[in-house]
């Protein structure tokens, strides 16, 4: 199998206490992302 294909090594799971925390700064990353990306968008159209 090409080494492209094959799929990631596990991670291990995050602590109970770690997962709201770093859920929430995903989901404002993911939020500023698409924010700053539509603003590019139209003001580079």
């Amino acid at each position: 199998m090409l080494s492209i294909f094959k799929p990631a090594p596990h991670k291990a799971r995050l602590p109970a206490a770690e997962i709201d925390p770093t859920y929430r700064r995903l989901r404002w990353q993911i939020f500023l992302g698409i924010f700053f990306g539509y603003a590019a968008y139209y003001l580079v159209s």
